[in-house]
């Protein structure tokens, strides 16, 4: 799966990663989310051309965590705030 923002260059860089192999494109994470909920993926490729979908992804990780290590419980992540403040 390859998410590809919103940037042509980053739809334009994959050429190499697509010889032999069936790509899945993807423009956002809500999007590539549901994607995975319904299909199996051997790996999932970030644009750098977009800053916004490494955010959107460091967030994502974070509130993962703090789901894991509560255990049980309510947690109230918030997608649109880092709560390291980064």
């Amino acid at each position: 799966m390859v998410l590809t923002g919103k940037d042509p260059k980053s739809v334009e860089s994959l050429a190499p990663l697509a010889q032999g192999q069936e790509l899945v494109l993807t423009a956002s994470l809500p999007e590539a989310l549901a994607l995975m909920q319904t299909q199996d993926y051997e790996g999932i490729y970030l644009s750098a051309h977009d800053p916004a979908l490494w955010q959107q992804a460091r967030i994502l990780m974070q509130n993962k965590a703090i789901v894991e290590v509560l255990g049980e419980g309510v947690p109230s992540c918030s997608p649109t705030r880092d709560p390291l403040g980064k």
